[in-house]
């Protein structure tokens, strides 16, 4: 029994249309301003409480490592074709999960302080207190992920 000849042309090269990668650019490019909104404002409050820098700022980091590297793949590789969505999926689902256990814990080690969420006078100055900024923040990054998935 003979096997079929191969074919002496290679097979066409997959090229991702214009909406579809902008989009996907566009979308990392946001996960990326949010990671790093959350680890400003973690670095920024390390002073009165580590919680967040113990809770978030690691997925935050490794978010913004991704965004990077999948932004560079879009933009460099033939086709755009970016990381293969195997690996997409797989690595936004565990940053989904990380930022959902994270900004849980944060939110429960941190409730008990009412000031955390309010506006607080500290040294004659009235202070915002921004744990809810990072709550919030990292549920924008949770949302932002499933989007991604």
């Amino acid at each position: 029994m003979e096997l079929p000849a191969k074919s002496a042309q290679p097979a066409p090269p997959h090229v991702s249309p214009r909406g579809t990668w902008t989009t996907k650019l566009a979308l990392r490019i946001l996960q990326f301003a949010l990671a790093l909104s959350i680890i400003g404002c973690a670095a920024s409050s390390a002073f009165w409480s580590a919680n967040a820098l113990v809770f978030i700022t690691p997925q935050a980091a490794f978010s913004v490592v991704w965004t990077i590297a999948d932004g560079i793949a879009i933009v460099v590789r033939g086709g755009h074709r970016g990381i293969h969505p195997g690996a997409n999926v797989g690595v936004d689902l565990l940053l989904w999960l990380g930022f959902l256990v994270g900004t849980v814990l944060l939110w429960i080690v941190s409730s008990h302080r009412r000031e955390a969420y309010q506006a607080v006078e500290w040294g004659g100055v009235e202070v915002i207190g921004e744990m809810g900024n990072r709550v919030a923040i990292g549920q924008a990054l949770v949302g932002l992920a499933l989007t991604l998935m």
